[in-house]
């Protein structure tokens, strides 16, 4: 094709990837819009990843948001900054951290998340299926322990969420 042709598609293609939910996020860069809620930054290798998922779950309470290069994520990455940035405005004082990992070097197999306690017991109680699909899954971890795996999309709202880590007695307001 020849530039000019280029030049004629382009206009349409750039919008026609937001409408089918592919935002073609280069993971070298973050969205503006969501640069002071959590850092985003390329993890190269299974060890890189298996560091993030180390220091994430090091925290007494995590949530990681289980990113992927190959699927659309704009929808996950908008819940999940919302998530946060609702959930420290009601609770200012939480321990719980939130985590996005790039775990595009591991969509085979994903041994850091799946080495994790308390992830393959969920794959039991999933029939075996693995949690991780694409669909940007959020991890609810309490200390290191893998305690719900879900889509964020699955939830209508951030308050959704903020009452599914409520429900799992996480954070410092946890009971």
């Amino acid at each position: 094709m020849t530039q000019c042709c280029l030049h004629a598609v382009l206009p349409f293609t750039v919008p026609l990837m937001v409408l089918l939910g592919c935002d073609g996020m280069n993971s070298k860069t973050q969205p503006a819009e969501e640069s002071s809620d959590f850092t985003f930054s390329r993890l190269e290798s299974a060890e890189d990843v298996q560091r993030a998922v180390d220091q994430a779950t090091s925290r007494p309470n995590s949530i990681l948001l289980v990113h992927v290069d190959w699927a659309p994520m704009v929808h996950q990455r908008q819940r999940f900054a919302e998530f946060k940035r609702r959930y420290e405005t009601r609770y200012p004082n939480s321990d719980l951290g939130f985590a996005y990992i790039d775990c595009t070097a591991i969509t085979e197999g994903y041994a850091p998340l799946r080495s994790l306690p308390g992830w393959k017991e969920l794959e039991e109680q999933n029939n075996g299926s693995s949690l991780v699909h694409g669909y940007g899954e959020l991890v609810w971890c309490k200390n290191g322990v893998v305690l719900h795996v879900e889509s964020p999309l699955n939830f209508h709202s951030a308050d959704a969420l903020i009452a599914k880590t409520e429900s799992l007695t996480m954070g410092s307001n946890a009971k």
